[in-house]
């Protein structure tokens, strides 16, 4: 079975709405169905071919997008107008942005790139206040355990209790990003193992016993507005 097809079953075995897709490899634009009928957008690549970012809708919330927009290869994003239960109160709008982040070390080797990273994200977040964002983000960022002083300087708007390591320099950034747009980073608000929290497996190797142990990294992250927490669960 190939792999858009277990997209298809993921998708309706842990009842998800939208998935998002990253490195893909995919050269060329696609609008197709999988089996169920669901949505799969794979976007082009302009300027290589290591990355690739897509979308995957159910079939079930399908009928609520309205319309995709490519800023460049590393920001993507969709619009959705979900109707209200109350006859008498507008449609909830929402965007959900899928994002790829130069990595840390390109990012100091680079500055330059990413900081376009970050000038297209600001583009695909500038919507009016009442629209719920979300952004589901590789952003090659570490932002860390919480500390004492994040707390007191008011950082517990933006990050939760249970971030994982150190901030590197894309975490100063991505920081930088979420207290600008008043954003809180919903994955550090969970307490799980961490084979449930972390993204990236890393290897470090003990210089005395050669042995090599596993460094676990938490660089994606969802991203919400302040005031959603509480729909957070």
């Amino acid at each position: 079975m190939d792999k858009q097809h277990l997209l298809a079953q993921d998708c309706v075995r842990y009842n998800l709405d939208v998935i998002r897709l990253q490195e893909t490899k995919v050269r060329q634009f696609s609008d197709s169905r999988l089996p169920g009928n669901h949505r799969l957008l794979l976007f082009d690549q302009k300027d290589g071919y290591h990355g690739g970012l897509g979308f995957l809708i159910n079939t079930r919330v399908n009928h609520y997008f309205r319309s995709f927009h490519q800023i460049s290869d590393r920001v993507v994003y969709m619009d959705f107008f979900v109707p209200s239960k109350s006859a008498c109160k507008p449609p909830c709008k929402l965007r959900i942005v899928n994002c790829y982040s130069p990595t840390n070390p390109k990012t100091i080797l680079n500055p330059a790139a990413t900081d376009q990273f970050y000038r297209e994200l600001y583009v695909a977040v500038d919507v009016p206040t009442r629209y719920e964002l979300w952004i589901l983000g590789d952003f090659n960022a570490k932002l860390g355990k919480r500390s004492d002083q994040d707390y007191n300087s008011g950082l517990h708007k933006n990050l939760g209790r249970y971030g994982v390591g150190r901030r590197n320099e894309n975490g100063e950034r991505l920081l930088n990003f979420l207290v600008f747009n008043n954003l809180f980073a919903a994955n550090t608000a969970f307490r799980h193992s961490s084979r449930h929290i972390t993204t990236r497996t890393g290897w470090v190797k003990d210089k005395k016993t050669k042995k090599s142990f596993p460094h676990f990294s938490k660089i994606d992250f969802i991203l919400c507005r302040s005031r959603s927490t509480a729909t957070l669960r």
